[in-house]
């Protein structure tokens, strides 16, 4: 992971221990003889996945990092978000003139596009970050979301656990 990020692995080995901490996702350590091997596994499903290429881009990284919080703010598994004009201002917490010259700026070279009648932003750029699907547990919550818990998972066998 380091190499790939390009950073030293004690970076990498404090961003873990942070994730972990703050129940982001949960490590796992396997034996395989003598050998340890770790295994890690994300815990919560409103998550996005950031292609390499994004580095790549002709933009500011302050555009990039703009970009991102978006994504952020976007529906699981879309590329919209319903944040805009002071509202998106309360949660960035950043001036309005800045939100609105990024907003501009990444509108300009077509990564987004505002919607002012619906008070919508979409993210245009799909090639920018890993597409993601529907996961059996968000599929139950939309259906029957008092059954499960923050602390409920399914496995990768796709058995159901509820955590009391």
């Amino acid at each position: 992971m380091a190499k790939f990020l390009q950073c030293d692995v004690g970076a990498i080995q404090r961003a873990l221990r942070v994730f972990q901490e703050n129940n982001l996702l949960t490590i796992h350590q396997d034996r395989y003889g003598w050998r340890e091997k770790n295994r890690y596994k994300l815990i919560r499903t409103n998550w996005f996945g950031v292609k390499r290429k994004i580095l790549e881009e002709n933009i500011t990284r302050e555009q990039i990092g703009f970009l991102l919080l978006l994504k952020s703010l976007c529906y699981n598994h879309c590329n919209y978000t319903d944040y805009y004009g002071k509202d998106l201002q309360k949660i960035m917490t950043l001036k309005r003139s800045m939100i609105d010259n990024y907003l501009r700026a990444l509108e300009a070279r077509q990564y987004i596009k505002r919607d002012k009648k619906k008070k919508r932003i979409t993210i245009l750029r799909d090639d920018l970050f890993l597409t993601t699907k529907e996961s059996e547990k968000e599929k139950i919550m939309k259906l029957c979301p008092e059954v499960m818990g923050d602390n409920d998972y399914i496995d990768e066998y796709g058995q159901y656990h509820f955590v009391d």
